[in-house]
């Protein structure tokens, strides 16, 4: 059983088709493990070898229950690989045992560096720390 999210992001701080790619996954309300690849070396050269282009471009979105890897921000692309999620994993209303509610998703994950795990954030501004014990604060990135 996979207990990460089926989409990962990986993408820029500053890069404005990673933040338009974070938010759309956002308004679309999937789960999402966002990884910010500034300075991070792995995840740059894991984008290098599975596009197995010799420079990694950003944003890169890999869907774990397809295994299928989007490079750049394709709105189509997305929304496709968003719908095949909704109908395959999301329970319609009425095949829930009565009285139960629909699970509410949790919005994304955000990784940086150094194994920093952030709550909800854009690419491009804040983002809430999550270990940080007892803190919760709000820092630039």
């Amino acid at each position: 059983m996979n207990l990460l999210p089926p989409f990962r992001l990986y993408g820029l701080i500053g890069c404005p088709h990673c933040a338009e790619a974070e938010t759309f996954l956002r308004e679309k309300v999937v789960p999402t493990l966002v990884i910010i690849a500034n300075d991070d070396i792995i995840a740059i050269e894991g984008i290098k070898a599975v596009t197995k282009k010799p420079e990694a471009a950003f944003p890169v979105l890999c869907c774990t229950f397809n295994n299928e890897i989007i490079e750049g921000f394709k709105k189509d692309e997305y929304d496709r690989l968003v719908k095949a999620y909704h109908t395959l994993f999301s329970p319609s209303p009425s095949n829930l045992p009565a009285g139960e509610q629909q699970p509410q998703p949790q919005g994304p994950i955000v990784v940086q560096g150094e194994g920093t795990i952030t709550g909800t954030s854009e690419l491009s501004g804040m983002h809430r720390v999550l270990d940080s014990p007892g803190t919760g604060e709000a820092k630039p990135n």
